[in-house]
C-alpha cells in the first residue's frame, strides 16, 4: 500500500477519533452554560430557600438544646436544697441567661424561617409547624416570665454578649459533674448490699 492509498484511511480514523473524543468529552464534562448570566427572581428564591432553610435549621437545633438544658437545669435548680457555695443557683442563673438569649435568637430564627416560606406558597405544612413553634415559643417565654425567670439583671452595666454553645458545655460538663458526685455518694453509702426494689 502506497502512502496516497494511507492517506484518506487515516484522515477517516483521525476523523472518528476526534469525533468519538468530543462525545467522550461532552459526557464526561458538566454541562456549562454559554456565559454567566443574571438570575431570575424564581431561581434566586429557590436558591435562598435551598440555602436559608438548611441554615435555619441548624440555629434552631442549637436553640432547642439550650432550651432543654434549661429545662433540666430549673428542675435540678427545683429538685434540691441550695448548697453552701450558691453552685445550683448559678447554674441555674447561667441556664436561664442562656435561654434568654436563645429565646431572643430564636425569635429572629423564625422571623427569617417565614421571610423564606413566603416565597414557597406551596409549603403549607411548614407555615403550620412555623405557626406552632411561634405559639410553643410563646409559651416557654410566658411560662418563664411567670416564674420570674425573666428578671432583668440590670446593675448598671453593658448587656454582655453570651457565647451560647461554651454556655451550654459549661453548664453540661458542670451538672455531669454533679450527678458523678451523686453517683459516688450513693454507692459509698450503699454498699451494704441493699438491693433496689425495682429491679424485681
Amino acid at each position: 500500500m502506497s502512502d496516497s492509498e494511507r492517506d484518506p484511511e487515516l484522515a477517516e480514523l483521525l476523523a472518528d477519533l476526534t469525533t468519538t473524543l468530543r462525545e467522550l468529552q461532552e459526557e464526561v464534562e458538566p454541562d456549562r452554560p454559554p456565559r454567566p448570566r443574571l438570575p431570575t427572581p424564581e431561581g434566586l428564591s429557590q436558591f435562598t430557600s435551598e440555602v436559608a432553610i438548611p441554615g435555619l435549621i441548624l440555629i434552631l437545633q442549637t436553640n432547642i438544646r439550650a432550651l432543654q438544658l434549661l429545662q433540666r437545669a430549673i428542675r435540678l435548680a427545683n429538685g434540691r436544697d441550695p448548697s453552701p457555695d450558691g453552685t445550683v443557683s448559678d447554674v441555674r442563673s447561667r441556664a436561664e441567661q442562656v435561654g434568654k438569649v436563645s429565646l431572643s435568637q430564636l425569635d429572629t430564627v423564625l422571623d427569617d424561617l417565614q421571610s423564606v416560606l413566603e416565597s414557597r406558597p406551596e409549603d403549607e405544612d411548614a407555615r403550620e409547624l412555623l405557626s406552632r413553634a411561634r405559639n410553643l415559643h410563646e409559651e416557654v417565654r410566658e411560662e418563664l416570665d411567670a416564674d420570674g425567670a425573666s428578671a432583668e439583671f440590670d446593675d448598671g452595666s453593658q448587656p454582655v454578649d453570651i457565647d451560647i454553645e461554651s454556655e451550654l458545655q459549661s453548664i453540661k460538663d458542670h451538672m455531669d459533674e454533679d450527678e458523678d458526685n451523686d453517683e459516688d455518694d450513693e454507692s459509698s453509702g450503699g454498699a451494704g448490699g441493699d438491693s433496689n426494689p425495682d429491679d424485681t
